[in-house]
C-alpha cells in the first residue's frame, strides 16, 4: 500500500522512503504526516549528573583538592582547625578510595596528601589544646 508517489516520476512509494528507489529524488522525510508518533516514557535524570562519562571522576578529584586546602587551611585555625582537619581526613579518605576503586592514579597523591596533612594537623590541634590547658587558658 502506497500513500503517495515521486513528485519527479510518479513512482508509488511506500510511506518510511526518504528518496525515490526508482529516481533518487528527496521525496519528503521518512516520518508520516498522518501517524502519530510513538511516546515513549521518559526517565528521569538526576539533575545534578552531567552528560559527561567522566563527571563522578572529576567530582572525586576535586573532593582530593578539597581535602588538601581543608588540610593545610586547618593549621591557621587553631580551635576550628581541628575540624577542618577531621573534615580533610574524610574527604581525603573517601577520594582515595574512589579513585583506587576506579584504577585512577591522578589525584591519588593529592587524597593521600590531603589525609597526611589532616591527621598532622588533628595533631597539633590536640597539643594546641593541651598547651593552652597547662597555661591557664579557659575555654
Amino acid at each position: 500500500m502506497s500513500a503517495k508517489s515521486c513528485t519527479s516520476c510518479g513512482y508509488p512509494l511506500n510511506l518510511g522512503l526518504a528518496n525515490c528507489p526508482n529516481c533518487g529524488a528527496r521525496v519528503g522525510t521518512v516520518f508520516s504526516e498522518t501517524l502519530r508518533p510513538v511516546e515513549l516514557p521518559t526517565k528521569k535524570r538526576r539533575a545534578d549528573k552531567a552528560a559527561s562519562p567522566f563527571y563522578d571522576l572529576e567530582k572525586t578529584r576535586s573532593r582530593a583538592n578539597n581535602s588538601l586546602i581543608l588540610a593545610l587551611g586547618s593549621f591557621i585555625c587553631p580551635g576550628v582547625g581541628f575540624l577542618l582537619a577531621v573534615a580533610a581526613i574524610i574527604l581525603g579518605m573517601k577520594a582515595r578510595q574512589a579513585l583506587i576503586q576506579a584504577g585512577v592514579v591522578e589525584g591519588q597523591g593529592t587524597a593521600t596528601a590531603g589525609l597526611v596533612i589532616g591527621g598532622i594537623s588533628v595533631i597539633a590541634q590536640i597539643s594546641y589544646i593541651i598547651y593552652f590547658m597547662k597555661a591557664g587558658f579557659a575555654f
